[in-house]
């Protein structure tokens, strides 16, 4: 039944959730990020969507770099762990075991058993009501065909299974 009601509708949408992966001055942090999309192909950018209060922000406004690591189903107690704790008063790559890859052109890790993981530059960064939108260019991709991504909605995890067929 249709109804008004923003405050349902913020949880509406079905995203992918990434680990957002930032490092400068010899600090490093990960955190879950729902809001990540690709918003460019050619060249291909990716933006990301941070909270001004939250550390993840302050690295990110230092380096200017980040890595993306589009989770899979394997992930979500990971992605959940990361996402409620801060890289300020935690080092969850240690808390966590978080098992990492070294990146080629960034300083932040790419973390292992991720469906995609790349390396961004920022190139754009726009405030956008209670979030700021870091648009990064991808320097290098990392694919995984055999690992399942997973999506939320509504605030919980959902397999995404076979491609639905058009009629």
């Amino acid at each position: 039944m249709l109804k008004e009601d923003i405050e349902h509708a913020k949880r509406f949408f079905t995203t992918t959730v990434s680990l957002l992966t930032t490092a400068s001055k010899g600090k490093r942090n990960v955190m879950a990020c729902e809001w990540t999309f690709n918003v460019s192909y050619d060249p291909l950018y990716i933006a990301v969507f941070v909270n001004p209060k939250h550390y993840t922000y302050d690295l990110l406004k230092e380096s200017s770099e980040f890595g993306v690591n589009l989770c899979s189903i394997d992930q979500a107690a990971l992605a959940h762990y990361v996402g409620n704790v801060s890289g300020k008063t935690v080092d969850k790559f240690k808390e966590f075991n978080i098992k990492t890859m070294p990146s080629k052109f960034i300083a932040p890790p790419l973390i292992n058993g991720s469906v995609l993981s790349a390396e961004c530059k920022v190139v754009k960064c726009i405030k956008l009501g209670d979030h700021v939108m870091f648009v990064g260019q991808v320097l290098r991709a990392l694919v995984d065909d055999e690992r399942k991504p997973f999506a939320m909605h509504l605030g919980k995890l959902h397999y995404l299974g076979k491609r639905v067929a058009k009629k």
